[in-house]
């Protein structure tokens, strides 16, 4: 007599290791985790033990045939003969990976399993969560740059599905422009990225379910570096903790500014300038003295734009004789035009190849003979990579991304400097420190922003640009993009808190938008993010005490020591208005974002709650 294979399989729950075949389908089963997959359609199901089956792939639109189907354990294995692709699939840790591998230049599109009632949270930036549908979600971001690492989920009231890839390089996730449409994986495989590997869970309705697999699959690999893994490396990265972050500009690069900070009471504060402008004379003093105060001083740097020597607009873009000689070439013969314009994309393959100065080495040396305790390095951790094709220096995407990370790691191996970059991606949080624009969201919104000059300002004067200076006022739309909590989770430091310092963009420092600063404020201790200034003298003059609250709350709440990890996240409020965060120290962090008295909790008030101990901090007036 034979029985359905979802009823053997049923009544084994519980043991190790039990596949069952029923035509093209697989049930593989381990402990709880019970999922079903169809080896023709890739469709997959996870049975739960107490509620229905969870849809977590849906069918492709042209189903494969099937070949070499086998199973092991809790393991199979199959392929599609005539299209090149190979099936593994196993359970781990109750999750089940998928990986796919072709050693030919294919593509693979896999409809997700797209409820219409869901929502869809996902590291956009920091996080945020939007229902199906919804304009903003619109579009396809890929796997590395457009997310911060490759991971989102799907929520509805009763439960998550949560996806995560082991490497997003060659990966799209595409979410359609209605709810009745399907989400999208898209891989693109190639010689250099010939594998894709996916692992899904699914669980009861967690806002953070994608941060905890994607966590999880990084610390299986061995792949989490922690602060605690960076300590030894980097003196001084302990500067770090409980610090606000400021560019400093015109005569915010004196002595008599370090003066007035000191003045003001800041006890920890990471400062950084642009290299243009300088007295040179005075730089090492400058830096000395900042050093002496306690906090970290240094430049911004770039290794992403080659101009003509002697006619460069900033001296990060002129690196002799590598202009045009070393800028990326397309495979037309034409040069990679420069951002804004200006020169060209500098190959980071010859950039690599640059034996003598300028090059990695030199910068990096010239910075830390100076003084400066950290660098921050402008776009190399962001996630866009290239391939080059011109015939002294060419590189595909995979060898771009690693000469990233030997640059970005040569910093703190090789010169003792603590490392920021923009919107630090993922796969490079083991190489870096901190992140100017980590804690931003919705990177869409951002970019038409900024090109409106009238309104949020350009780059000049030079020594004070109205974009970082002058105030401005965002519209309701924009706000609720932008700055929504009830729309923003915290995804990015879900997964590195205890490994990342994040903040927010440089172009929306903590002054720039007056009337979202008390919102801003309390944000930031949710989340255990610091806060992000555009200084000089009179600024500070100006600005000193919130600058001053912003530190002492933050050190009153989260304090100095290296960040523990994000353990929870939860909206106390139907609203989603009210919402508290936990960490592994025992901290737990309650804020009010409603407009009205909550819980005792005054507007943008939070309250931070360990070890018995219980305080209230509100947002300077």
């Amino acid at each position: 007599m034979s029985f359905p294979a979802l009823v053997i399989l049923s009544t084994l729950t519980g043991l190790q290791g039990v596949a069952a075949i029923t035509g093209t389908e697989v049930q593989l089963a381990e402990g709880d985790a019970h999922y079903r997959i169809d080896t023709a359609t890739l469709a997959v199901v996870r049975i739960l033990p107490d509620g229905p089956p969870v849809p977590l792939m849906s069918a492709v639109e042209t189903a494969g045939v099937v070949g070499s189907l086998e199973t092991s354990g809790a393991s199979a294995s199959w392929q599609w003969p005539g299209t090149g692709l190979a099936f593994l699939v196993r359970i781990e840790h109750e999750k089940l990976v998928l990986r796919v591998t072709s050693h030919d230049v294919t593509e693979l599109d896999w409809p997700l399993a797209s409820p219409a009632a869901a929502e869809w949270a996902l590291p956009d930036g920091q996080g945020v969560i939007l229902p199906a549908g919804h304009a903003d979600l619109a579009g396809c971001r890929a796997g590395t740059g457009a997310l911060s690492y490759p991971a989102w989920a799907y929520l509805t009231a009763e439960h998550s599905g949560a996806y995560a890839l082991s490497d997003g390089l060659q990966a799209e996730i595409c979410w359609p422009e209605d709810a009745d449409g399907r989400v999208r994986l898209h891989y693109s495989f190639t010689p250099d990225a010939p594998a894709l590997e996916l692992a899904l869970s699914a669980g009861p309705a967690d806002p953070l379910a994608a941060a905890r697999l994607y966590r999880e699959r990084l610390q299986m690999r061995d792949g989490l570096v922690t602060f605690a893994d960076k300590q030894p490396a980097t003196a001084p990265i302990e500067r770090l903790f409980g610090a606000p972050h400021a560019y400093v500009w015109g005569d915010g690069r004196s002595p008599a500014f370090l003066d007035d900070l000191g003045a003001a009471g800041i006890e920890r504060i990471l400062l950084a300038y642009e290299a243009d402008g300088w007295d040179e004379a005075l730089r090492p003093a400058y830096l000395a003295a900042a050093d002496a105060a306690g906090w970290l001083a240094g430049p911004y740097e770039s290794f992403a734009n080659a101009q003509p020597s002697g006619e460069a607009d900033t001296v990060t873009a002129d690196w002799g004789d590598l202009f045009p000689a070393g800028c990326i070439t397309g495979e037309d013969g034409a040069r990679h035009t420069g951002f804004a314009g200006r020169g060209c994309e500098l190959s980071s393959e010859a950039l690599r190849r640059r034996e003598g100065a300028p090059n990695v080495a030199s910068r990096y040396a010239g910075h830390a003979s100076a003084g400066a305790r950290h660098v921050f390095l402008d776009v190399d951790a962001f996630g866009s990579f290239y391939a080059d094709h011109h015939p002294d220096h060419p590189m595909d995407r995979v060898r771009d991304r690693q000469n990233r990370l030997e640059r970005m790691r040569s910093a703190i191996d090789d010169h003792d400097l603590v490392l920021g970059s923009e919107h630090v991606g993922g796969w490079a949080h083991g190489v870096t420190h901190y992140s100017h624009g980590g804690n931003s969201v919705n990177l869409d919104a951002i970019w038409p922003l900024l090109r409106q000059r009238e309104r949020f300002g350009g780059y000049w004067p030079e020594d004070r640009p109205r974009r970082y200076f002058q105030p401005a006022e965002l519209t309701d739309a924009e706000a609720e993009a932008l700055f929504s909590p009830a729309r923003r989770l915290p995804l990015f430091e879900a997964v590195f808190h205890d490994a990342m310092i994040s903040t927010d963009r440089w172009e929306f420092g903590q002054a720039k938008f007056p009337a979202l600063a008390p919102r801003r404020f309390a944000l930031a201790l949710l989340y255990g993010t610091p806060t992000l200034w555009h200084l000089d003298r009179r600024e500070l003059a100006r600005i000193a005490p919130q600058l001053r609250a912003a530190e002492t709350a933050f050190r009153a709440v989260h304090g100095t020591d290296a960040p523990a990890a994000m353990t929870g996240f939860e909206w106390v409020s139907d609203d989603r208005l009210v919402q508290r965060t936990s960490f592994a120290n025992g901290l737990t962090v309650t804020a009010n974002f409603s407009g009205e008295v909550r819980g005792g909790l005054e507007p943008d008030c939070v309250r931070a709650e360990r070890d018995g101990e219980s305080q209230i901090v509100c947002p300077p007036n």
